[in-house]
């Protein structure tokens, strides 16, 4: 090579240069930087949310294990069966039961009633008794701590010969409609 050539050549190379390192190269190398430092700055934020998260688990964990025990309890106290008679029939199992353990002899348990909605069938049985007072508030007591939800609606109390009390009652169970047999059942309002 020449020294003419080499003269060209240092020239070309100081143009090429001049031109590339403030226009192309270090713009490009100032680019790389700062998306490395975005990218170091996305990974902090992300380790920091995710450890707020991690921080966070313990108290979602709970909070989701007491809702499943209240949603246990609510299912705990629904009359089960695939058909409205069936629940029915739990219902008044579970009265009779009850009035069995406090003394009470039924005089007449009426038909059951029953209402529904998309998701809920509620029925209402309507009982006639005779009974003392005593036995009478134990027997509201058993009711209100029973297994299954039952809910006295109506009342009638009357005085009868001596101490006794004529009771006209009224209680309501609930059931979900998904665990019944929904051809058996139908929209009452």
């Amino acid at each position: 090579m020449t020294a003419k050539e080499k003269r060209l050549l240092t020239i070309m190379l100081l143009i090429f240069l001049g031109y590339m390192l403030p226009f192309v190269i270090i713009p490009a190398g100032w680019g790389l930087i700062k998306d490395y430092q975005n990218n170091i700055a996305a990974v902090k934020t992300d380790l920091d949310r995710y450890q707020k998260l991690g921080e966070a688990t313990q108290v979602w964990q709970e909070a989701y294990e007491k809702a499943q025990q209240n949603l246990d309890r609510v299912n705990g106290a629904l009359l089960k069966g695939t058909t409205r008679d069936l629940v029915a029939a739990q219902m008044q199992g579970v009265l009779q039961e009850l009035a069995k353990q406090h003394q009470i002899t039924f005089r007449s348990m009426a038909v059951p009633e029953f209402n529904t909605n998309e998701s809920w069938m509620l029925v209402t049985q309507t009982i006639q008794f005779s009974t003392d007072s005593p036995k009478l508030i134990a027997f509201l007591k058993a009711l209100e701590a029973a297994p299954a939800q039952l809910i006295v609606v109506s009342m009638d109390i009357r005085s009868e010969r001596g101490t006794n009390l004529g009771v006209d009652m009224k209680i309501t169970g609930f059931s979900r409609l998904e665990n019944l047999n929904t051809d058996v059942i139908p929209a009452e309002s």
